[in-house]
């Protein structure tokens, strides 16, 4: 017998064999499973990680996506960015606001990430927890909660604890070219020690500045190298406060800031011992006021449900931990930042991003000591409707800040199209771009085919599925062996998103000489190769058509709709089963290719204002802003 279920699966509910259903993720070890392999057991993995294991070890296995519907993805993530806003809850955002900053705000992001990898297994549980009633689950650590909230008939298997998504930070070396997952706790412990000597080479000496100093806060020396480099002639003096990752990480990096006479400011030489004591006193206080969150349990058990079903029960002891984990962090960064405003007077602060904890502190912060902050786009965007959450989610349309500089006109209409005000809006070019010029690759080599791929955007829940990671995986390996075609040497640049996948094993499945680079910069690559192929839709693009250099889009997750960057026909925007004839006309039809790098030059000509100057305008205009708001 068959019966449709509420979200219209078909669940068959007869003739069901097993004794024993076996829900498994990466939360548990895959040695753990092998002894119920020849048993009576049903397995459904719950990633894609479980699932290429288990895969590849031959053992049966069902995935958990099949039990839900599109529709269902789509409310999860719905859902997911309402859900992650509990904190503007009136009674709760008073309660935990501290120095005028929403404490529960600055997890806003992170707690996104956890809310969606939650729901779809939710939503999968129920499914399957109405398909198999009267069964024995055995389940991972990760999802016992859930599966252990419908029925007592359930074993937890050995395995991890939970890591939230910021407890492991991505550090890439660009000396051997591997990147690896360090313990937050083992980062921070390294991250003081690092500040210490910070502090002796590069640290500010308090009321050593004119009166027109601006706080870089969160910026990378190398990738923002041509702002710095301007620094020494420009009356503006500069100060760099990065809070996720240091200033100075590499010879190249401590090169650019001893050149530029920029200052770095570290939460080392912001701390003593009042400001030590001060912080502790107020982590137990803001300890405390987390306990008390327990009082509104009605407001969370109606408020966390999905379809209906609430949800906190399952999540409250795991929300909790997380709010423990994050919110006296928070509190250190709060009184660390006053203190930086305190001790030195800045003239404007300037981000680039509205969603990082720091920047956030900074802007609201900056507010009460009336200082102008200024937030420079810092990528290209899918400027569709169909984007129009995630670009909220991401902070592309800023809402804090008093002034937004953007690369050029075509992002101005687009920001103004979704609301940001025009007056705050300044188009003065990107200063990553100002390198890049005609007589900079005209002489560009032509060695070799770039792949470059893009972040695998976990915030959307369309990223988790089995579908999309092999999907990405079967594009990645059809594009070696079209490319390989050409007798082209192929290198592969992954992005350096900390959720990029990881795709070495395509060295043997192609059996071809590819190489694979993980860490440096792609500017390099992007100057000697002959044709760049792309995996959607990164601002490399932009890079590379300033390079003269012909680019194809192949599309793996196209949700969000047609930038207008392939609206343009300045990027070719396809199908890997396109891809083929597309090398070919660009490699033997030399009219084709000088009209795709043409249109690529025209674009991002008209994508970006002040080409090669943009640095310097950028310069100029923070110095204007000093006193420019109340």
């Amino acid at each position: 017998m068959t019966m449709t279920g509420e979200n219209g699966i078909k669940i068959n509910v007869s003739g069901l064999q097993e004794s024993v259903v076996l829900l498994f993720d990466s939360s548990s070890n895959v040695d753990e499973i092998k002894k119920f392999v020849e048993q009576d057991t049903k397995i459904i993995t719950f990633d894609y990680e479980t699932h290429k294991i288990l895969s590849k070890n031959k053992i049966d296995h069902e995935i958990s996506d099949n039990y839900i519907s599109d529709t269902d993805l789509q409310i999860i993530q719905n859902d997911s960015y309402n859900l992650s806003k509990w904190f503007l809850e009136p009674s709760i955002s008073q309660l935990i606001e501290y120095e005028g900053v929403n404490l529960g705000k600055l997890l806003h992001v992170e707690f996104t990430y956890f809310l969606i990898k939650f729901l779809k297994r939710f939503l999968e549980i129920i499914q399957i927890s109405r398909k198999y009633a009267n069964v024995k689950f055995v389940t991972s650590p990760d999802l016992y909660d859930i599966i252990n909230s419908m029925t007592n008939n359930v074993t937890k298997l050995e395995g991890k604890q939970i890591i939230f998504h910021y407890d492991t930070i991505k550090i890439n070396s660009n000396i051997v070219n591997i990147s690896f997952n360090l313990p937050r706790s083992y980062y921070l412990r390294l991250k003081e020690t690092s500040e210490i000597i910070t502090h002796f080479l590069f640290g500010a000496k308090i009321n050593s500045f004119t009166s027109k100093t601006a706080l870089f806060v969160e910026f990378d020396a190398i990738r923002f190298r041509q702002i710095f480099s301007l620094l020494p002639q420009s009356p503006l003096n500069a100060i760099l406060y990065n809070q996720r990752k240091p200033s100075m990480w590499n010879l190249t990096s401590f090169s650019i800031i001893k050149k530029s006479g920029c200052k770095i400011v570290t939460s080392h030489a912001l701390m003593d011992n009042k400001i030590k004591n001060l912080i502790k006193e107020e982590i137990i206080l803001i300890e405390t006021k987390i306990s008390s969150l327990l009082e509104f349990e009605e407001f969370f058990i109606s408020f966390f449900s999905i379809k209906e079903l609430s949800f906190w029960n399952i999540i409250k002891p795991t929300f909790m931990v997380l709010l423990k984990k994050r919110l006296g962090e928070y509190v250190k960064e709060i009184i660390i930042a006053k203190q930086l405003l305190k001790k030195y007077k800045f003239s404007s602060i300037v981000i680039r991003s509205e969603e990082g904890s720091t920047e956030q502190i900074l802007i609201k912060l900056a507010k009460s000591f009336k200082i102008p902050t200024v937030l420079i786009q810092h990528g290209i965007f899918y400027d569709t409707p169909e984007a129009y959450s995630m670009n909220k989610f991401q902070g592309v349309f800023p809402s804090e800040v008093d002034k937004y500089v953007v690369w050029g006109k075509l992002e101005v209409e687009h920001a103004i199209k979704y609301g940001v005000t025009p007056e705050k809006i300044e188009p003065l070019g990107s200063p990553q771009y100002d390198q890049f010029t005609n007589s900079y690759t005209k002489n560009s080599k032509r060695d070799f085919i770039l792949i470059a791929t893009s972040g695998f955007n976990k915030e959307d829940v369309r990223g988790l599925t089995v579908h999309t990671h092999e999907k990405y995986k079967e594009t990645m390996k059809k594009i070696c062996k079209i490319a390989s075609k050409t007798n082209k040497k192929i290198i592969i640049k992954l992005h350096p998103s900390p959720d990029e996948i990881d795709i070495t094993e395509l060295r043997e499945e192609t059996n071809q000489g590819v190489l694979i680079i993980k860490a440096s910069s792609i500017s390099p690559l992007i100057r000697s190769c002959d044709v760049m192929i792309m995996i959607d839709l990164t601002s490399v693009i932009i890079e590379a058509q300033l390079c003269n250099k012909p680019v194809i889009s192949i599309s793996v997750k196209n949700w969000w709709g047609v930038p207008s960057i392939f609206k343009s026909k300045s990027c070719i925007s396809t199908s890997v089963d396109d891809l083929e004839n597309l090398l070919d006309r660009i490699f033997k039809d030399e009219s084709f290719r000088q009209e795709l790098i043409d249109n690529g030059r025209k674009f991002s000509e008209q994508y970006l204002s002040n080409q090669g100057n943009a640095s310097q305008k950028i310069l100029d205009f923070i110095c204007s802003v000093v006193g420019t708001f109340p």
